[in-house]
């Protein structure tokens, strides 16, 4: 049969084709494809992974809750009062980086902020880090403290030489009681231990504020971290609110002392006693419980009483705690104080809180 060209031409093309068929590709390719393809859509890889998916990074969310502003002085006390989201667990309270203890009464936060007598007035900002009931972290600004500077006067005082030019045996039991008290002031009762607003130690003459300047001696200069009352010797000394007695001993310079725990890193400290009821350690003393008499033992040039008050570390004006604690009565009733009482621990100063 004859073929015509136009035959012949189509069978050439078919030949052609068959003998230049491109080879498969190989799972290399594939591979390659596939990442392509993840590139363009943005879609997980189309072949098993053999590392563990990157883990993704959440930022925390900030809750909207208006931050109250507050002033204080060097070596003073604020209470602070903050919102408390429903549905929220407050697990930590810090103020530029300083925790301190808190706890909640239904929607309200509470906590006393202390500022030192050494502070360099720079602006505290106070944040709070809340837990969801999905386990999501969130955090609120909920105060901002400014600082004013305060002058404190100057005294002079004559007291026996050996309590100014100390001994290398009394310098070291200086610096350990020093470093003993810093023990015992870190660790407080997480919830306030106390119902009723605090009060002065004796309705006595004030002899010599907080924050004065001391000069022994004409060389040692000190600040007088405290409040000296005037006393006759033996005069009863009571607690200024409910507490703990976490300490009764004798000191260097406070002489016969006795030191108490409110809770929520406040504590209270009376000194120059010349008697000290020693089996109220480790017990419950209600406000106005005798605890001693005054005295002037330590470094004291007559009988009188020293009283001081710690709150979050750092020795502050008891007279702000006072004013302070006025106001925290007004807003906490004895009832719902009452009722954290069943939950009552003590725990180290970092945070600490309790929810009724």
């Amino acid at each position: 049969m004859a073929v015509s060209t136009r035959h012949l031409l189509l069978i050439s093309t078919i030949i052609v084709a068959a003998c230049s068929t491109t080879p498969p590709a190989s799972p290399e390719t594939f591979s390659s494809a596939a990442d392509k393809l993840v590139d363009q859509d943005s879609k997980p890889a189309l072949r098993p992974s053999t590392t563990a998916p990157l883990a993704k990074t959440v930022p925390t969310p900030s809750l909207a809750i208006p931050a109250k502003k507050y002033q204080i002085s060097p070596g003073q006390t604020v209470l602070l009062n903050f919102y408390v989201q429903p549905g929220s667990h407050p697990q930590r309270l810090e103020c530029d980086k300083q925790s301190l203890p808190f706890f909640t009464v239904e929607d309200q936060g509470y906590a006393y902020f202390a500022e030192s007598y050494f502070s360099t007035l720079a602006s505290r900002t106070c944040v709070i880090s809340m837990v969801d009931t999905q386990g999501n972290i969130s955090t609120a600004t909920v105060a901002k403290i400014s600082i004013v500077k305060s002058n404190y006067r100057q005294e002079r005082l004559n007291v026996a030489k050996a309590k100014v030019n100390l001994s290398p045996k009394d310098a070291r039991r200086v610096r350990e009681e020093k470093k003993m008290f810093k023990r015992l002031y870190a660790t407080t009762a997480d919830i306030p231990l106390f119902s009723k607003e605090f009060s002065l130690p004796l309705p006595s003459k004030i002899t010599s504020p907080y924050g004065v300047k001391r000069i022994f001696n004409n060389s040692e200069t000190t600040q007088h971290l405290g409040i000296d009352f005037r006393a006759k010797l033996g005069t009863p000394v009571h607690a200024t609110n409910r507490g703990r007695v976490v300490f009764v001993g004798d000191t260097f310079y406070g002489g016969t002392a006795v030191a108490i725990d409110h809770g929520i890193g406040i504590f209270t400290l009376y000194a120059h006693l010349s008697k000290a009821n020693t089996r109220l350690l480790g017990k419950i003393v209600e406000k106005g419980e005798k605890i001693g008499l005054t005295g002037k033992s330590g470094r004291a040039t007559a009988p009188h009483l020293h009283w001081g008050t710690n709150v979050q570390g750092h020795n502050i004006d008891g007279r702000s705690l006072v004013k302070q604690s006025k106001l925290f009565v007004k807003r906490v009733s004895p009832l719902q104080l009452e009722k954290l009482r069943p939950s009552e621990s003590v725990s180290k100063i970092q945070g600490s809180k309790t929810k009724i």
